[in-house]
């Protein structure tokens, strides 16, 4: 499933997406109205029979816009079942022989709900969720049809209402969504992840620069005196840097360490832009000094949200992934040394200035199981050439996070597959109750099949994978 950091970075190609049907105790479930709207320019598509004579109609416009749109992102609520959802309209299609997959990937199918789930928790609003949502943030509901009476619109042939319902319910998941993006979302949640996103504190994208001075916690080596003489000079070197100074104070967060600093920075390029700037001015500062007085770097750089919030002395604090994977990477490295993350690195070579100065190093193991690709960045007077040395700590880090890392998805595995034989249980007591079309089924049962099937196959490959692993272990 991608972020809400990822869907945030995408805004231009998210296509909200909602659909009405007929009842599924009766055969055949029929798409009644398909609306998508474009969330960055609002405009709103709709597929419904006050449009179109009938489902097939629908149908072949509906897989018209899909292909036209392949590299979109569609957010749908709560359709995830293969008797409403995508599985659903494929099915339809299948049946009227218009396509027999739908051309968009699982990838790009993203059910909101969910999303909500994993931020807010399950009882982040009353069900129905999507309707208490939206009357819990003030959203009109006018033309919302609730699902039970969109069947009843269909029956009575007013299709021009079930369109306009439809229409509503993309209206208010787009809305849904701006909220998110903008921390405004107020949910009935209040654990800590919908804190997030009301005044007590904020879920904030940054981009993260963490420093450290090599060895100066070491007494045997330096003073008490000299270690702050270290601390001072590296404070002014990173205030009086342009970097620092073109970003406004309230534009920044800033988090002393002792013997560095964490700082979370608007801008992509920043960081980095920064750190070389840094090791330009320290290089100059050590030409004039003794080995024991000069001062030597170490510094990471990742970007992900973090959480800010009041601590325990009233003020501006700020912790989360982009704090704790900066410093994972940061120590990673010895002196001079400029480490980043394979994703920072992703963004930061489509400007092709960084492209020649960031070099990758390989995977590496961090804390808690983590395993990460980094990237060195050096070049004339700033970075080191040399990659972190690597120890048989190391190597045995890298190994249990891998362990780890794979162990957890082959659990995610094991659970999806659990997941796709309750589902196929559920259908298969859904046909005996409500009688539903025995073609209609044997394409649902073969869908369902063949996904177990698959997850199978990664379920072997993923074992033998961690097996691997453990054999090499030295």
């Amino acid at each position: 499933m991608k972020t809400l950091t990822e869907l945030k970075k995408q805004q231009k190609k998210l296509m909200v997406m909602h659909y009405a049907c007929t009842s599924v105790k009766k055969s055949p479930v029929i798409v009644t109205s398909i609306s998508i709207k474009n969330f960055a320019t609002s405009k709103i598509t709709t597929f419904g029979m006050d449009s179109f004579k009938d489902e097939k109609s629908i149908l072949k416009n509906f897989v018209k816009f899909i292909k036209n749109n392949t590299d979109c992102i569609f957010i749908t609520w709560n359709q995830k079942s293969n008797t409403y959802g995508f599985p659903h309209i494929e099915q339809r299609c299948q049946v009227h022989k218009i396509a027999s997959k739908l051309p968009i990937s699982d990838g790009n199918i993203i059910d909101l709900d969910d999303v909500f789930e994993d931020m807010f928790g399950q009882k982040y609003a009353k069900d129905p969720k999507l309707k208490n949502l939206a009357t819990l943030n003030d959203l009109t509901l006018l033309n919302f049809v609730d699902g039970g009476d969109e069947i009843t619109l269909y029956e009575k042939k007013d299709f021009k209402k079930i369109e306009n319902s439809t229409n509503r319910k993309v209206d208010l998941i787009s809305s849904f969504l701006d909220l998110t993006f903008k921390n405004k979302l107020k949910t009935d949640s209040q654990d800590l992840a919908s804190v997030s996103n009301q005044n007590e504190s904020k879920l904030l994208d940054a981009h993260f620069f963490f420093v450290d001075i090599v060895g100066l916690s070491d007494h045997r080596l330096t003073s008490a005196e000299e270690q702050i003489k270290k601390i001072n000079v590296l404070n002014s070197s990173i205030k009086s840097s342009k970097t620092f100074k073109a970003d406004k104070p309230d534009d920044k967060m800033i988090l002393p360490t002792g013997d560095g600093m964490v700082i979370g920075f608007k801008e992509r390029e920043s960081p980095l832009k920064l750190a070389i700037e840094l090791h330009k001015k320290l290089n100059k500062y050590n030409k004039s000094k003794s080995k024991d007085a000069q001062i030597g770097i170490r510094i990471g750089i990742y970007s992900a949200p973090v959480l800010k919030f009041l601590d325990i002395k009233a003020q501006e604090n700020f912790w989360g992934e982009g704090v704790i994977k900066a410093r994972r990477i940061m120590d990673l490295g010895s002196s001079s040394h400029i480490l980043l993350s394979g994703e920072t690195v992703t963004n930061l070579q489509q400007l092709s200035e960084y492209r020649k100065i960031l070099h990758p190093i390989g995977k590496r193991g961090i804390k808690h199981g983590f395993v990460i690709g980094i990237h060195s960045a050096y070049g004339k007077g700033f970075g080191n050439k040399t990659p972190p040395s690597i120890t048989k700590e190391d190597k045995e880090k890298f190994r249990s996070s891998k362990i780890r890392q794979s162990t957890l998805e082959l659990q995610l595995l094991q659970n999806k597959k659990q997941e796709l034989i309750a589902q196929k249980k559920h259908d298969l007591n859904l046909y005996d109750q409500c009688m539903i079309d025995e073609n209609a089924m044997a394409l649902v049962m073969s869908s369902v099949t063949a996904a177990i099937a698959n997850v199978d196959t990664k379920i072997t490959t993923k074992k033998l994978e961690i097996e691997k692993l453990h054999t090499n272990k030295k």
